[in-house]
């Protein structure tokens, strides 16, 4: 089912979600090619606990407009070239299945999120 157009009309950001690939000789992941997606950007930090009970600060909630498949090792870029660590993929459903994705990130810079 699609996101109610009051709440699209919202969306008028976007991001770019490169699918994680693989680790090359060095260590360092690698990703796809990245996909665009429409979203909104909400800054309210917020702490989350992450998968090794450790507490995260979560600096943006980005609401996508669709529900694509997202991985906590994908890269996600910022509308102004950053790179924040990838902290937590919700996908959410209603009675029709997947209804939309909301990322929560940290600082970009911050180190690595969830993924490798």
């Amino acid at each position: 089912m699609a996101i109610e157009r009051s709440l699209v009309e919202l969306m008028q950001q976007s991001v770019t979600v490169a699918p994680y690939a693989s680790v090359n000789d060095y260590g360092e992941p690698t990703y796809g090619t990245g996909v665009a997606y429409t979203c909104r950007i909400s800054g309210k930090a917020r702490l989350l606990r992450d998968t090794q009970g450790r507490e995260r600060l979560v600096v943006n909630t980005i609401t996508l407009s669709s529900a694509p498949s997202i991985s906590a090792k994908d890269k996600v870029t910022l509308a102004d070239g950053s790179t924040p660590p990838l902290l937590a993929v919700e996908t959410v459903y209603d009675e029709a299945g997947a209804h939309h994705v909301v990322l929560s990130t940290g600082a970009a810079g911050s180190g690595s999120g969830l993924g490798v």
